[in-house]
């Protein structure tokens, strides 16, 4: 029998034979056409989008967190290279009448979950082009844009105010452009993700060869396969490798006491050391990026070392297999929140880790009790470094009373006022200069115009001053031997302003020397009290202890009696009472959230002037200067709430329309098919996903760019992940 007939009679031998001398394409079985060849322009193109997927994860957060204009540019021509791939091997597909091997659908039988995913696939990439029109329509369809350098308005009236319309033009195309590119990151990522390697479509071939030969062994790759196939793995080993070295260059950073993101660069903003972290000149964006990252990892750890126990049950050995390195992959991740010192991000990162021990708890079912006592522990070690590494800094911020208060007295001005205020005055050591209680119209700078500001001067001085129409215009009381007549003692210090200003020092009144100004103001004019700074209280280790305020001018005596007669402060005029000696030592998120009541009630504004449509997509950052009621209110690029900024800037549609996104992303998981993992890696990757929707409510992750990357990486593993394979 020549070596022909030995081929037809065993099939087996046929494809092995082809299996070898087949390397530019690899043969694949699905339903419809039989065995087929992989073409080799489709696998370049994957090789492509695999190498572009690592550039963009590698290229976000170290480019500053991809927030200049020019990081974002390039982080846009990266994905849409990805997506340009995509639509090549789309074509070569349809060309070809070729379909790729994908895990949970070539090798799948039809089913109701391979039916819902499908559904929910389609239905995500249809709200995908919805959304991305609906920025496209905003941005063409303008009613306005902003003339940067010139900073005004430029109106248009041919619009459709029926249809999506933008108020700044310029800002909506640049969302529309950056969404797209994130659509075209996501949909590349799940494309290249869900394909089988060369690899693993050989065992899949071997693994049915021994099922027709009715060999008893099968192979790992079967249907019911739980792990991590090829590419999800090297996915992750990049991400958490990325994260990692993130985290020990920006905790090195901080340690280091720059104040240049990454010893290169000096931000604009946050020029402190303690407000910037890494390459992020933003402390909260980092934490926010690695709030992401370090559940990703933890998770993959756990999956990984869980499929390693259980293919090698009778030889693993503590420590072996490449997955250890993961665990202290991911405690380095896990720290960085810590020593950035975000509340919100300390918050995140505290919580999440309480919920990771807590399910390694519940589900380690065939973990010894000394295993779950030592993650416990080291779960605590990791708190207690990052504690050790980030707490002085962190304990000033966490212990930081409200700095910004708003009185009772409402939006009113007042021609008198009367301010109490017990401290302990510093001494002539410290040289510093001390804030006092300060009266503003609006939450604003302590500088700004109808202000009362009271401050010691680092020279020793106390100066009371009345702020005018500009903050370059003031009428100042000055007494200079303040400090040292008085430094290191406990006092009472009242000021009151009629037609005066009188200062007293324990009921008793001090001599004064006036200053004056630019075009100064009388003292008799009105001053506003509707909001209150009270920096360095008691409750930080500061000065003050207690501070009362007046609509109108009372004497020192008078004190006492209002502690006996409460109703009769009120009667007198009481529009603020704060004792400082009892605040809690730990408030993380203050009553006035540090001073963003204004940037909200200016983003409810601009919900309720457009509900449907909102502003325009990016818009806030230049939509907002129209409301702001007086020329010196504090400007702001965000409202530091992302649900509510996009409320106010896409409106109720578009904010449906992405909840709605986001919704079949968690669905998909519990209802569709793909590639079948275990509840503890998806509830990791749910945990991280869930901070980060958490810290939008009092901060802004998903304007940043890197930090809505991440994001999508997470949701585009929940889409490829399934609890069925």
């Amino acid at each position: 029998m020549d070596q022909r007939d030995r081929e037809q009679r065993d099939p087996s031998t046929t494809r092995s034979s082809e299996s070898r001398s087949s390397r530019s394409g690899e043969t694949i079985e699905f339903p419809e056409s039989g065995w087929t060849r992989t073409p080799r322009i489709f696998d370049q193109l994957d090789w492509a989008s695999e190498a572009l997927i690592y550039a963009s994860i590698l290229f976000g957060p170290w480019a500053f967190g991809t927030t200049d204009p020019w990081a974002i540019n390039v982080m846009n021509w990266i994905c849409y290279g990805i997506g340009l791939l995509l639509l090549g091997k789309w074509i070569v597909r349809l060309v070809c009448r070729y379909t790729p091997h994908r895990w949970g659908f070539s090798d799948a039988p039809k089913s109701w979950r391979k039916t819902a995913s499908k559904c929910l696939t389609g239905a995500l990439a249809v709200l995908t082009v919805v959304i991305l029109l609906f920025c496209l329509v905003s941005a063409w369809n303008a009613r306005a844009t902003w003339v940067v350098g010139a900073g005004y308005f430029e109106y248009f009236d041919d619009y459709n105010p029926n249809l999506p319309h933008s108020y700044d033009a310029g800002s909506s195309w640049k969302a529309f452009y950056a969404y797209l590119a994130l659509a075209c990151f996501f949909w590349g990522l799940r494309d290249w993700v869900m394909g089988k390697t060369r690899i693993e479509r050989h065992a899949f071939m071997a693994g049915e060869e021994k099922e027709d030969s009715g060999s008893k062994r099968s192979s790992s790759r079967s249907p019911g396969f739980r792990g991590f196939p090829t590419r999800l793995k090297r996915l992750l080993w990049v991400i958490s490798g990325n994260a990692a070295l993130l985290s020990l260059v920006s905790i090195v950073q901080r340690l280091d006491g720059g104040n240049k993101l990454l010893w290169l660069v000096e931000p604009r903003w946050n020029r402190t050391n303690q407000s910037q972290f890494g390459p992020y000149a933003y402390r909260s964006n980092a934490a926010q990026y690695l709030n992401l990252a370090w559940p990703l990892c933890l998770g993959f750890w756990w999956a990984m070392q869980r499929s390693f126990a259980e293919n090698f049950r009778r030889t693993a050995r503590l420590g072996q297999g490449a997955h250890v390195v993961l665990l202290p992959l991911a405690i380095l991740i896990a720290i960085g929140p810590l020593v950035a010192t975000s509340r919100g991000g300390v918050l995140i990162a505290l919580l999440g880790s309480i919920a990771a021990v807590g399910l390694f708890i519940l589900f380690a079912q065939r973990t010894t009790v000394a295993t779950r006592i030592g993650i416990t522990v080291l779960f605590s070690a990791i708190i207690g470094l990052g504690a050790w590494l980030g707490w002085e800094p962190l304990q000033k911020r966490l212990s930081s009373p409200t700095v910004r208060f708003a009185t009772t007295a409402g939006d009113i001005y007042s021609s008198e006022a009367s301010v109490f205020t017990r401290l302990t005055v510093p001494t002539l050591e410290e040289k510093k200069t001390i804030y006092l209680p300060i009266l503003s119209p609006i939450q604003t700078f302590y500088t700004g115009p109808d202000s009362l500001v009271a401050r010691i001067l680092s020279n020793g001085q106390l100066q009371i001053y009345k702020v005018g129409t500009t903050t370059g215009d003031y009428v100042m009381k000055v007494v200079a031997d303040f400090t040292k007549r008085f430094g290191g003692q406990d006092v009472e210090l009242m000021w009151v302003k009629t037609d005066d200003l009188r200062i007293y020092v324990n009921g008793e009144p001090l001599e004064t020397s006036e200053l004056t100004r630019g075009n100064p103001p009388e003292w008799g004019t009105e001053v506003g009290i509707s909001f209150v700074q009270n920096s360095y209280a008691k409750a930080t280790g500061g000065y003050i202890e207690e501070t009362r305020i007046f609509s109108r001018a009372v004497l020192p005596s008078d004190i006492p009696l209002f502690d006996e007669m409460p109703d009769l402060a009120m009667e007198n005029g009481l529009v603020f009472y704060k004792d400082f000696t009892e605040e809690g030592l730990y408030s993380m998120l203050n009553a006035d959230s540090s001073g963003r009541e204004e940037i909200f009630q200016v983003a409810m504004k601009i919900h309720e002037d457009f509900p449907l449509f909102g502003s325009g997509p990016w818009s806030f950052a230049y939509v907002n200067s129209v409301y702001l009621e007086n020329s010196y209110q504090t400007w702001q690029a965000f409202v530091h709430d992302d649900y509510l900024e996009t409320l106010a800037t896409f409106g109720i549609v578009g904010l449906t329309i992405l909840l709605v996104m986001l919704g079949i992303v968690f669905l998909h998981w519990w209802v569709g098919q793909g590639i079948g993992q275990y509840f503890p890696f998806a509830a990791m990757v749910l945990i991280g996903m869930g901070g980060c929707l958490a810290h939008a409510k009092f901060d802004f992750p998903f304007q940043v760019y890197s930090v809505l990357h991440m994001f999508l990486i997470n949701c585009c593993i929940l889409m490829v992940t399934a609890r069925r394979s």
